[in-house]
Parts: C-alpha cells; structure tokens; sequence
C-alpha cells in the first residue's frame, strides 16, 4: 500500500515536487522474480546436498579400505609370525585350568623361548613345544617333541618335568637335549646335571653328565658314554659327523626338514667333519652327493640318493 501511494502520488511541478519525485523514482526496487529465484534456490540447496552425500559416500568407502587394510595387515602380520615364530595356540593342555602355549618351529628355523621361572629352550627346526604363560603348582610341566635343548632354571621345591611321545623327564636344574622327531626312536643327552627319565613301559634311569639314553619303543636300550657336542651341534647351525653312514645323516636331514629323502641300496660311505644346515635340503645333499660321490634321482614321486 504505501509503494502504491508513492508511486500513483501527483506530484506538482515545484522544484521541491521533483527532486522528491526523481528520488523516490530512483529509490525504487526492481521488479523481483520470485520464481527464478526459488528455482535457482531450490539448484542450489540441491547441489549442496548432493555434494555433501557423495562426501560422506567417500568418507564410508574410504573407512572400508582403511579397515580392510586393517585386517589384511593384522591377518598377514598373524600369518608372517606363524612364518618366522610359529603358531601359537592353547591346544596342549597340562593342566586345564592353566592357559597354554603351543609353538611349532618352521622347517629350517631355530627358536629359543623363555620361560615364566627363567627356564631356556632351543627348539631346532620342525619341533613342537607347548608350555604354560605361568607355571602354577607343585611342578613345571612342559611338553616337547623334535630336538629341543633345555637350560632348565633350578628350583628344588618345584621340579622341572618334560612329557614327550613315550617318556618323561624330571629334573631340577640342569642342562640337556632331547631328540624325538620319531616317536619309537629317541635320546636323551645330558650336558650338565641330573635328569630322571621314566619310559611309558615304565622303565627308568637316572642321567649322569655327558651320557647318551636311548629310547626305543618305550623302553631305554641303551646308556652311553659320549661327546655331548656331536649332539648338539645343530645350535651352531652344523651337524658333526664322526664316521656316520648315509643313512643315519639321511636320517638327520628328514627331520630337519620335513622331507622324505631315502637311501636305495647299502651306500657303506662315512662322512667325517662339519655339516652345515642351510636354507634348502637340495643345496645339503648336493654337498652330500659331491663328498661321498652318489647321485640323486626321483623314483615314483620319491628323492632318492644312491651310488
């Protein structure tokens, strides 16, 4: 109403009359279309909106990405320490109440642990122990399977007791190695110390330093006097050889990694000195083939070393 009373207002012709009638002309507002500005509002809001959606649809796929690099990262870091370390799992079970540790070394690694009462193991490639986070009780009970060399930390009021495949060990302080990869033929050697080994068939015998127990089929056949570094010279990463045949190396070999290598005939050769562990078992009875002058072929899917 009042720019209509403005605009149809009559002005005089006085020189006051048209100076009020050119400012009020001039001060007049445009005529507004409030359509295309509705419309160029309703472009606007829109843009917006669909800009901040593919903002957030961004955000969420880049979330995705970064949680599933997450998980790749976790499982492959979970994966490399089963590789490097070996698996850890509570399968093995002394006491059920007692949480377990199980630990598989991998063929052609070694792997030393501690203990929770300061115990030190060595297990050589391809052998399981398995052992509590915290010992707990009157004993400390661990298991061990392969070749596996203890530095047992001495606690007379809490024996130290090692369960393998067919037979135990007690001790309370003392230093020794054990080989069982075959489960009917193993040995005991003790370094320092005292151990008590007690045969599934319930055999026993009492360990005196530098002696080698033999154990076949549950019962010990044999205590012997030896040179206890021929034994465990696989913590140097070597095997020493004092005259052993092929077969007894061969032997050695096939646990170490896992393989199933045979000897076809009587190969009556001894091998004397240092031989060193590496990264392949081809690249060892290369060094075996070129020493003892045999030759390796495959016969029915099955490595085989001959004369």
């Amino acid at each position: 109403m009042m720019n209509e009373n403005i605009t149809n207002h009559i002005y005089d012709k006085t020189l006051e009359d048209r100076i009020i009638k050119d400012f009020v002309i001039k001060s007049m507002p445009m005529e507004i279309e409030i359509g295309s500005i509705k419309k160029k509002t309703y472009i606007k809001i829109y843009n917006e909106k669909k800009r901040l959606k593919y903002r957030r649809m961004v955000l969420a796929v880049l979330g995705a990405a970064a949680s599933l690099l997450l998980l790749v990262t976790v499982t492959m870091h979970l994966v490399k320490s089963s590789d490097d370390t070996a698996s850890q799992t509570a399968s093995y079970t002394l006491d059920k109440k007692i949480q377990q540790v199980s630990l598989h070394v991998p063929i052609g690694d070694k792997m030393t642990i501690m203990l929770s009462d300061g115990t030190k193991l060595i297990a050589n490639s391809n052998s399981i122990v398995k052992y509590p986070k915290v010992f707990s009780g009157k004993t400390r009970d661990v298991f061990a399977k392969g070749e596996v060399y203890f530095e047992v930390a001495h606690d007379k009021a809490h024996p130290f007791i090692v369960h393998s495949e067919g037979f135990n060990l007690r001790v309370l302080g003392t230093r020794f190695a054990l080989c069982n990869y075959n489960e009917k033929k193993s040995n005991v050697v003790l370094v320092q110390g005292s151990v008590e080994i007690t045969t599934k068939n319930r055999d026993k015998v009492r360990m005196r330093p530098n002696q080698l127990a033999d154990i076949i089929d549950g019962n010990i056949s044999g205590l012997s006097g030896i040179d206890v570094s021929e034994y465990i010279s696989w913590l140097d990463g070597v095997m020493e050889l004092h005259g052993d045949n092929l077969q007894m190396v061969v032997e050695r070999l096939n646990n170490y990694y896992g393989t199933d290598i045979k000897v076809k005939g009587s190969c009556h050769s001894k091998l004397y000195g240092k031989l060193v562990y590496q990264k392949s078992v081809d690249d060892v009875v290369g060094v075996i083939n070129q020493i003892t002058g045999t030759h390796t072929h495959i016969s029915n899917g099955t490595v085989q070393i001959s004369e």
